[in-house]
């Protein structure tokens, strides 16, 4: 099974450039399950939407799912309700190609449910979550599956529960855009999640590739980044990531063996074609990179909050979540981190700020 971050693919041109791509490594995902994050509604007219702040996939995007192999797909996030009516084409488009989709419906109860899939003879479930802070929903009729912690690690315990021998996969989004660290409160909850019952932590929404820890004998890689969302196609053009984003990460895990491998991948943007290469593939074990992205891996909860505030890449209003079970304390800095990201959009809409959230 293979994890890919984020992808949001605006038009048939584009689509075609990454086919293009694809066909020179295509070799790693034959006869594997590959699951992504699906970061945007599929349309069909994305003109209309190129100047707006807003993610999307064209269409044509299933054309270059089904290049990488891909079955499942997380719309837990912050940018699949951006189109009005783009859920209903998205659902009605991925099941007619049997790609499964989760983490997000138009009730609570679509949303939270898991996705159960049958893998050579064995049961996975997969759950989607997103950070409610980060939603901003146009389309009133979407429902995205809250990150609620203390309901997260009950669901995860029952399912548990009732099926003992399946494989089961948390996908978050969750975390900062463009920290290269996770909070302090998630990096607890994720082991908290394992001790649970889940086999594997696959985050998302930083949109670059942070550290992997392994706990217990599984998985937690804290964010994929992005797999494909290119640079100058949206926000009218002028979307364009900082070179340490350009870096693309796909995670191969067997849990019946327990192996992971690393497949890295570069994207750039050069003469008006979108490129992705290969670069590396390697056991994770023998990965200078994830060693350097995961400095604090034999650090405590306790150690680890202290290293996260003299490490993280942002701080300007920004208070540092150390403990889902600190409910109170949470519920304000959600209010601090609300009115930042008010004023943020405000910015950007002005269009005195650039990026993403």
């Amino acid at each position: 099974m293979i994890f890919l971050g984020d992808i949001a693919i605006p038009d048939s041109k584009v689509a075609k450039d990454f086919i293009v791509e694809i066909e020179e490594f295509k070799s790693i995902f034959t006869n594997k399950t590959t699951v992504a994050n699906f970061e945007g509604a599929l349309i069909h007219n994305s003109e209309k939407y190129r100047s707006q702040r807003v993610l999307f996939n064209h269409n044509d995007s299933i054309k270059v799912l089904k290049h990488l192999n891909v079955k499942i797909v997380s719309l837990a996030n912050n940018h699949i309700g951006d189109i009005q009516g783009g859920l209903n084409n998205t659902l009605e488009i991925l099941e007619g190609n049997k790609i499964i989709s989760f983490g997000a419906g138009f009730n609570e109860i679509e949303a939270s449910r898991s996705k159960e899939i049958n893998i050579n003879g064995r049961k996975y479930f997969f759950i989607g979550c997103c950070w409610d802070l980060m939603l901003n929903i146009i389309d009133n009729s979407v429902v995205v599956n809250k990150l609620e912690p203390l309901r997260l690690l009950e669901d995860i315990k029952q399912l548990r529960s009732k099926h003992p021998e399946a494989c089961i996969i948390v996908m978050p989004h969750w975390n900062f855009d463009m920290e290269l660290y996770p909070f302090p409160m998630y990096r607890q909850l994720s082991r908290a999640l394992i001790d649970s019952g889940a086999n594997a932590i696959i985050g998302s929404h930083s949109h670059c590739v942070q550290g992997i820890e392994v706990y217990k004998g599984s998985p937690i890689a804290y964010c994929l980044g992005n797999f494909i969302l290119p640079d100058c196609e949206y926000f009218d053009f002028k979307l364009k990531y900082p070179d340490f984003v350009k870096t693309q990460l796909a995670i191969e895990w067997d849990p019946d063996i327990n192996e992971i491998f690393l497949h890295w991948f570069r994207y750039s943007f050069e003469e008006g074609k979108h490129r992705l290469k290969h670069i590396t593939s390697e056991k994770i074990s023998e990965s200078s990179k994830i060693k350097q992205l995961t400095p604090y891996r034999n650090l405590s909860n306790v150690e680890y909050a202290k290293w996260f505030k003299q490490n993280r890449r942002k701080n300007f209003m920004l208070p540092i979540y150390k403990d889902y079970k600190e409910v109170k304390k949470n519920y304000l800095f959600d209010v601090i981190i609300r009115n930042r990201l008010y004023i943020a959009r405000k910015l950007a809409s002005s269009g005195l700020r650039s990026g993403i959230e």
